[in-house]
C-alpha cells in the first residue's frame, strides 16, 4: 500500500494532488480516499501558518477588550475556538474518506478568516468591541429589529407597488 498523505512531504501531497482522484494504483475507492486525505494534509499544512496569525490577532483583541485577572481563562477560551475553528474540517473528510468530498479547505479558511477579522476589529476598535461583548445580547437584538424593519419597510413597498 502506497503511504498515507499525512506521512508524505509536501511536494509528494502536490503530486497525488495534480493526478487527481483517480490517478495511481489501485481500486477507486482507495484512490479517492488517499486524494481526499491529501487534500486535508495540503490545506492543513498551508493553513497552520495563518492559522497561528489568526489566533494570535484574535487572542490579542480579546486580551485587549476583556482583561481577565486570570491568564489560564483566557489561554481555555483560544483552545476551544481553535479546536471548534479545526476539528469540523477534519471530521468531515475523516468521517468517510472512500466517497466524493467538496474540498475540505471552505470548512477550514472561513472561520480562520473569520477569526482574524473579528481579533483585527477587537484591536482597531477597542472600544465598540468592549461594548459589544459587555451587552452581546443587546447588541443583537439591535441588530435583528434594524433587519426587521428593512424586511418590513420593503414588504410594504411591494404592498403597494403591486396595487
Amino acid at each position: 500500500m502506497d503511504t498515507e498523505p499525512d506521512a508524505m512531504t509536501t511536494v509528494e501531497v502536490l503530486k497525488v494532488l495534480s493526478a487527481g482522484p483517480h490517478g495511481g494504483p489501485g481500486n477507486d475507492r482507495d484512490q479517492r480516499s488517499r486524494y481526499n486525505n491529501a487534500r486535508l494534509t495540503f490545506h492543513l499544512r498551508t493553513y497552520l501558518p495563518f492559522g497561528v496569525f489568526a489566533y494570535a490577532l484574535f487572542a490579542a483583541g480579546l486580551g485587549l477588550v476583556v482583561a481577565l485577572s486570570e491568564g489560564l481563562a483566557g489561554i481555555a477560551v483560544v483552545v476551544v475556538i481553535v479546536a471548534l475553528a479545526t476539528y469540523p474540517a477534519i471530521g468531515f473528510v475523516k468521517a468517510d474518506p472512500y466517497v466524493r468530498q467538496l474540498d475540505p479547505g471552505f470548512l477550514l479558511w472561513g472561520p480562520g478568516l473569520l477569526i482574524a477579522g473579528s481579533g483585527w476589529w477587537m484591536l482597531s476598535h477597542p472600544h465598540r468591541a468592549r461594548e459589544m461583548l459587555g451587552r452581546p445580547l443587546a447588541s443583537l437584538i439591535h441588530a435583528a429589529r434594524m433587519a426587521l424593519t428593512v424586511v418590513v419597510r420593503a414588504v410594504r413597498r411591494l404592498q403597494r407597488f403591486n396595487r
